[in-house]
């Protein structure tokens, strides 16, 4: 059984695929499943069926159903989730895996930079605003940026805590699903870390935030799920102002009539409160048998545990290390220990 099994969604369309293969299949560490689950017809032009997994779905799936197609298919036992036209660097698995050496870790957050531009960051995970709001975290140091967990498109997960949860959840939208299993996982007491290490490049830093009927419809059940989180029923008096707010700024314009009605029809599904409160007690069902350990190592176990050529100190995990700009040697592969 392998340890690590990397995923790459495909929905919609193929383009930029071969070159993310490429990427990988050149860096990927050797005891490792590359999974490739497309809802789009792929010709496999390279002929790498046998060297990866091709998955092929039904066309009605949506981007996070391909990922729990693939997330079946494994037995390994931490999975990655990357992105069509990422493209990633030496050792960046290496970097991540050693974050889940802590049992309590459900996850790991890259940093994803610019491909053109590497010092310049799109994500260190995803940013939950309150109310149903999610946006890329990438205003390090603001409150409102400080990451909870990955974004779908650059994500390490435990897959013994998804496969008690069934993968992530499909209910809310391929945008807000990273979202809603972060808190799901920080409710039930898990750890998610930023690996500064861990460095993918992309073209952006995921799907935009759309507008539209779904968009409404998503937003508020993503609040209810988590409405505890939202402060409750004192939450609830803030909620229609915050919305309507929401509502306002909507773009382009004539978006806002069905992202109203979304917002509306949202607000009765208040039964999505049980979904989530049953998805928290699954988690914390799989953290109470995770072996106890110390939410921090010492410094100097955790230089003997780090990978040989990445060898430094961990400080707990934070966002102010993903401000440094991704160097040159760090595109290669960092061989100098501080």
């Amino acid at each position: 059984m392998s340890r690590l099994a990397i995923i790459i969604p495909v929905a919609g369309s193929t383009e930029g695929l071969e070159s993310t293969l490429l990427s990988v299949l050149e860096r990927r560490p050797d005891d490792c499943e590359l999974i490739v689950t497309t809802n789009v017809p792929y010709d496999d032009p390279y002929k790498l069926q046998g060297e990866i997994q091709i998955l092929k779905v039904p066309p009605r799936y949506r981007l996070v159903d391909c990922v729990n197609r693939g997330i079946q298919s494994t037995t390994a036992t931490i999975v990655h989730i990357l992105a069509v036209g990422s493209q990633v660097t030496d050792g960046w698995t290496d970097y991540a895996l050693h974050r889940f050496d802590n049992p309590q870790v459900a996850a790991v957050i890259p940093i994803v930079r610019d491909a053109t531009q590497p010092q310049r960051l799109l994500s260190a995970g995803v940013a939950y605003r309150g109310h149903g709001r999610a946006a890329p975290s990438d205003r390090v140091g603001s409150p409102t940026g400080t990451p909870i967990g990955p974004i779908l498109g650059a994500a390490f997960y435990r897959k013994s805590v998804l496969d008690d949860l069934v993968g992530l959840p499909s209910a809310i939208g391929d945008e807000l699903a990273a979202v809603d299993l972060a808190l799901t996982l920080h409710s039930a007491g898990w750890r998610l870390e930023v690996e500064p290490d861990c460095q993918i490049l992309a073209q952006q830093a995921g799907q935009s935030q759309a507008t539209d009927f779904r968009c409404g419809l998503y937003g508020e059940r993503l609040y209810w799920r988590h409405f505890d989180a939202d402060g409750g029923l004192t939450g609830l008096l803030v909620h229609p102002f915050i919305v309507l707010g929401e509502i306002a700024r909507a773009r382009p314009w004539w978006t806002i009539p069905a992202n109203a009605l979304g917002r509306l029809i949202g607000l009765t599904q208040f039964g999505q409160y049980r979904h989530g409160q049953r998805s928290v007690a699954a988690a914390a069902a799989v953290l109470e048998l995770a072996p106890a350990r110390p939410a921090m190592a010492s410094a100097e176990e955790n230089s003997a545990r780090r990978p040989a050529r990445s060898q430094r100190r961990i400080d707990p995990a934070h966002t102010a290390a993903a401000a440094a700009p991704l160097g040159p040697s760090q595109a290669r592969r960092k061989k100098n220990p501080r």
